[in-house]
């Protein structure tokens, strides 16, 4: 059977067809469209931020921080530690126990560096009291950098114990050797990085004694010469942070003090490990549930 198609019925067909098309082509488009928005929504959701890769006392350290937030994490003890704004409390996880902990920034500060020797502790809590005897500016890798040298109290450092554990990182001095009296800390700032609260942050991890500027090394140099890196910077990298990024992992159970949250110890072992040690008894009591 064929068909027979007056001119006006094939004008009417095709104008028909164009419409039909004209609305599958607005479909596909309105669809191209909500999945733009929505890749744009995600990537808003995104912040700008940095990656940062340091060396502290001997074992790698990495930070992630916006201009609001910053993470950081030592993955030889599966041990992680953010805060944020607005209030910037501070929480840590250790994803090798499964146990947490969350104290006030305020505490953060007053507690200091959860893996610490004696000196870079009496150093960090008496650094109003410190005297720069030199100072000044630098650029490395575009960045402007700030030099402070202190002058020492005069302190004895003993590698018994490299620190706690073995973290100290000796620059052309056997760890084998005797213990040495500091001469003076260099440090290096960078101002135009992190912010007021990040800087205070990262001082408290690292014992770097506070400044202005983020800390990128910190240095102990010997009255014989010799020279221990306690703190360095290795890569510093622009990168896209998730919203998420900044979050406590569920399923953890809280620690009762924030070291054992960091070493996955019990409270008795520590303060047998403290004592044996004789560094004190750091963060002091057990928190209460």
């Amino acid at each position: 059977m064929h068909f027979c198609w007056s001119e006006f019925e094939k004008k009417k067909l095709a104008e028909l067809l164009s419409a039909r098309l004209f609305v599958v082509a607005m479909l596909l488009f309105s669809c191209s469209l909500i999945s733009s928005g929505c890749s744009s929504a995600a990537r808003a959701a995104d912040d700008d931020g940095l990656l940062i890769r340091q060396e502290r006392f001997g074992e790698p350290l990495t930070i992630v921080m916006t201009k609001n937030a910053i993470k950081t994490t030592l993955p030889r003890h599966h041990w992680t530690a953010f805060a944020k704004a607005p209030d910037w409390r501070v929480y840590m996880f250790n994803s090798n126990s499964k146990l947490r902990y969350d104290l006030s920034f305020e505490d953060w500060l007053r507690g200091g560096v959860l893996v610490r020797s004696n000196d870079s502790l009496d150093v960090y809590s008496k650094a109003k009291s410190l005297k720069i005897i030199s100072s000044g500016d630098l650029i490395e890798a575009k960045l402007k950098l700030k030099r402070l040298t202190y002058k020492s109290f005069g302190e004895t450092i003993s590698r018994r114990y490299h620190g706690l554990g073995d973290v100290d990182y000796v620059l052309g001095v056997s760890k084998k050797s005797k213990a040495e009296v500091a001469e003076s800390y260099s440090c290096l700032y960078a101002p135009g990085v992190g912010n007021e609260r990040i800087n205070l942050f990262l001082y408290s991890l690292n014992m770097v004694p506070p400044a202005k500027g983020f800390p990128m090394q910190y240095v102990v140099n010997f009255r014989g010469g010799s020279k221990m890196l306690r703190v360095s910077t290795k890569s510093i990298s622009d990168v896209k942070i998730s919203k998420d990024t900044f979050s406590t992992p569920k399923g953890y159970k809280l620690a009762a003090t924030p070291l054992e949250a960091f070493v996955a110890a019990s409270q008795s072992d520590l303060k047998e490990m403290f004592t044996d040690m004789d560094i004190g008894t750091p963060f002091g009591t057990k928190k209460a549930k």
